[in-house]
């Protein structure tokens, strides 16, 4: 039988579980250092500071996610809109249901995405001596170093509220079909695009040249000394070196939420467009 989009959705949500059902079994049942207050700003011990954490990046990504994608996608619809009106034209192009290739590859790619963009901003974050102290203040003489990886992974979920903010707009704009054309100087010849093309092509080109040079010092500064320093334990050299990839799949309940509310937001945006004063048949 061919594949459907809801086997599509189930075999993510499965994934999805799979992966935080073994991540917090491991932190709940493998013995941790000694450490009965716990290394971090968040409550109770290790153990549970880690596995908060990792209830924490789905909950908290979803919940921006939704957030901007109505309050945000209105926003930023609106500025189209009127910026089309003066500069170049807005159409609003008809919509038809993905293939359920494209949209298994749309699901991980937008996962894919947002999880790289999240990492990168926390890396940043964690490379900040006075973020760190702050997030290491239950235990200030605990061992770390610049950036601190540990508190990387710590503040992801964190890091999930801007990145939703910013990217989650953009892919609601061009599934709503949202496109604006251009006349080019100096050639008969005018070019239409998804409107937020320029941008998402900005978001995908800083997680390419970051994330290689950020995962490639952690692995170099963190990550094989750590290994050295403490034995190869399978767990330990899985957990490390797949960690990006585990984050990824954690985020993957929101691209499956987007692709089941993209005809709402299709109506969503067609209000805005009427409310700006555009039509969909004067626009095509």
């Amino acid at each position: 039988m061919a594949p459907t989009s809801t086997s599509v959705f189930v075999w993510y949500l499965i994934i999805f579980g799979a992966v935080v059902g073994v991540l917090i079994t491991n932190f709940a049942v493998i013995p941790m250092t000694s450490a009965p207050q716990g290394f971090f700003i968040m409550p109770g011990n290790l153990k549970t500071e880690w596995v908060l954490a990792i209830f924490l990046i789905p909950a908290v990504n979803v919940g921006a996610g939704m957030l901007a994608s109505f309050a945000g996608t209105g926003i930023f619809a609106s500025i189209l809109f009127s910026r089309g009106k003066k500069t170049r034209a807005v159409y609003l192009a008809s919509t038809e249901p993905l293939p359920v290739k494209a949209l298994a590859r749309q699901i991980f790619s937008r996962a894919l995405i947002l999880g790289l963009f999240s990492l990168n901003l926390a890396y940043t974050a964690a490379s900040q001596e006075f973020i760190v102290d702050f997030w290491r203040s239950a235990a200030p003489t605990s061992m770390h170093s610049l950036p601190d990886p540990e508190v990387m992974l710590q503040l992801v979920w964190i890091a999930m509220i801007p990145s939703a903010i910013f990217i989650v707009p953009i892919w609601c704009i061009n599934d709503a079909g949202i496109a604006e054309s251009k006349k080019q100087d100096g050639l008969a010849l005018t070019v239409t695009q998804l409107a937020g093309t320029n941008l998402y092509r900005f978001v995908k080109g800083y997680i390419g040249i970051t994330f290689v040079f950020n995962l490639g010092y952690l692995i170099a500064s963190w990550v094989l000394p750590f290994i050295w320093s403490t034995g190869f334990s399978w767990f330990l050299i899985v957990v490390q070196f797949t960690s990006p990839f585990l984050v990824i799949c954690m985020l993957i309940p929101l691209p499956i939420i987007l692709a089941l509310l993209r005809g709402r937001l299709r109506g969503f945006i067609e209000r805005i467009a009427r409310q700006s004063g555009f039509n969909e048949k004067k626009n095509n």
